[in-house]
């Protein structure tokens, strides 16, 4: 997964089958770039592997929210967000990527 991202991003797992995964790009372009990196998240994924002479496969789920540095909204509350989008992207099937909206 880390090749889905810049250099300078993060993604990091939080537990579980759970991550985080941190962009960085302009407020006009944030939107793009989630929905992009989410896609190229999913087709990594869900590329089939070979495990003990067996072939497996698996899908994710992904929801997401975007932060701006400069307005007053604290990072807890997008993580959250970000969270409530996961599970509406859930309810919609495997293979989905979701954003919440403010």
């Amino acid at each position: 997964m880390k090749h889905t991202i810049r250099q300078e991003e993060m993604i990091s797992r939080i537990g579980g089958d759970e991550f985080i995964v941190v962009l960085t790009s302009p407020a006009e372009e944030m939107a793009k770039r989630g929905r992009l990196v989410g896609e190229r998240i999913i087709s990594t994924i869900n590329k089939p592997y070979s495990l003990n002479g067996q072939h497996a496969s698996i899908s994710c789920s992904i929801g997401g929210a975007f932060w701006v540095a400069s307005n007053s909204k604290k990072i807890e509350e997008t993580i959250k967000l970000a969270d409530e989008a996961l599970y509406t992207a859930k309810k919609k099937g495997k293979n989905q990527v979701h954003f919440a909206k403010d």
